[in-house]
């Protein structure tokens, strides 16, 4: 009875393992992530969708042909007659993904030293990774996604998410390469003997499984932000905010925005910009626009004066919190994103459940408070709404300071 063991056995006896194919390996995936400017943008980001990258019937073939140096379509003929494998199992079928897992049975029991092992059996699992991220980007995103969407849906990722965590594709990648190949790895069978054919092609389908859920669950996350409506900053003046200009100030100069925005604030018509009110809005689509410009107007008349102390403090808070925020990420705020991923990041820090931050808690009750004596709903979640969006809207209005400077 056939095997998938069997099936390579005799169609790759002639395959070497030697320096030399480990050295074509890594060659072969050096290639392919410096392929071009898409891909190295890719790789070496974190984001979907916006810098295109494939996984091309040529890729394969060089595989075979120049890297393992393999008759893919005798290797095909034998697999087809393998009874463990499902016909239309597409996954299980194709001869590229099980030679990876082959390959790097084939590398650990060979007689290659312990550093080259370890490099060529890492490589072949980015490689299938790289195959398989490919067709799950082409599925989910096969037109090129709108960059500010893209990073505001990074920003609002928590850190139960694998690229979160991770920060790039590449790391992302490079730890499950090594999670698989670790001592207590769940595919230790498949790696150790090749043997049991179920075990190969739950490898296979695993490794895949895993990295299809890492993709839809952010895909989920894109379509939820771009259905809001939040993308913003790409629109109308405020296209023009000063993003660059402020990553690359000294925290020291931080003070010009806060001072800009006491001197606007007492001015009704200068403080309140209907533009970015509505920026706010779209971030914000459980919040009218309405109660928020009474919340802000309230605040302009009310600067400075006894019993709104409160006013000045937040807008302190709120503006030296968020430059703290960019001065640790400076993805956060630059020209092709707007403003979006930084107000979008703001947004997910202000309505946290879960709330430990001093100095957001400080801002959420001093928020609260003006709030409470401006605006005249009582509808809880229309209040909670207002109190983000001002605190949203006190960043905004000083990132804007520029666009509205006569």
């Amino acid at each position: 009875m056939l095997t998938i063991k069997s099936v390579f056995e005799d169609v790759a006896k002639d395959v070497v393992i030697d320096e030399k194919l480990i050295q074509r390996i890594h060659e072969f995936e050096r290639a392919f992530v410096n392929r071009n400017e898409d891909h190295v943008a890719f790789f070496g980001g974190n984001l979907m969708g916006v810098h295109p990258m494939r996984f091309r019937p040529i890729d394969r073939d060089n595989w075979f042909n120049d890297v393992l140096e393999l008759d893919d379509l005798r290797l095909e003929d034998g697999i087809q007659q393998v009874k463990s494998i499902a016909a239309n199992w597409r996954r299980a079928n194709d001869v590229m993904n099980l030679s990876c897992v082959w390959l790097v049975y084939a590398i650990e029991r060979s007689n290659l030293p312990p550093a080259l092992k370890e490099q060529g059996m890492r490589d072949t699992l980015l490689i299938l990774q790289y195959k398989f991220l490919g067709s799950l980007m082409a599925h989910y995103f096969p037109y090129p996604a709108d960059v500010a969407v893209m990073q505001a849906t990074y920003a609002e990722l928590s850190r139960k998410y694998a690229l979160k965590v991770a920060g790039s594709w590449t790391a992302l990648l490079n730890q499950r390469a090594v999670d698989i190949l670790a001592p207590r790895s769940i595919h230790r069978k498949a790696i150790a003997t090749f043997a049991d054919d179920k075990a190969v092609i739950y490898m296979v389908s695993d490794i895949q499984g895993r990295l299809k859920e890492i993709v839809k669950s952010m895909t989920a996350v894109f379509y939820r932000v771009k259905s809001e409506g939040s993308r913003i900053g790409t629109e109308k003046s405020f296209v023009d905010i000063d993003g660059e200009a402020i990553v690359r100030e000294k925290t020291r100069n931080f003070s010009t925005h806060i001072r800009y925005l006491h001197d606007v604030i007492g001015d009704k018509n200068s403080f309140v910009r209907q533009d970015l009110v509505g920026v706010i809005g779209s971030a914000m689509h459980t919040m009218p626009p309405r109660a928020l410009i009474e919340a802000l107007e309230w605040m302009s008349i009310n600067h400075r004066q006894r019993g709104a102390e409160e006013v000045e403090v937040l807008v302190d808070e709120c503006l030296l919190h968020a430059f703290e925020l960019i001065t640790a990420n400076r993805d956060l705020l630059n020209m092709r994103g707007g403003v979006m991923p930084l107000l979008a990041k703001l947004r997910s820090l202000y309505m946290a459940s879960r709330m430990s931050d001093p100095v957001l808690l400080k801002t959420k009750d001093l928020a609260d408070s003006i709030v409470s004596k401006s605006v005249k709903s009582k509808n809880a979640s229309v209040l909670a709404s207002v109190r983000t969006g001002i605190q949203m809207y006190i960043v905004l209005r000083a990132m804007a300071m520029n666009s509205y400077k006569s």
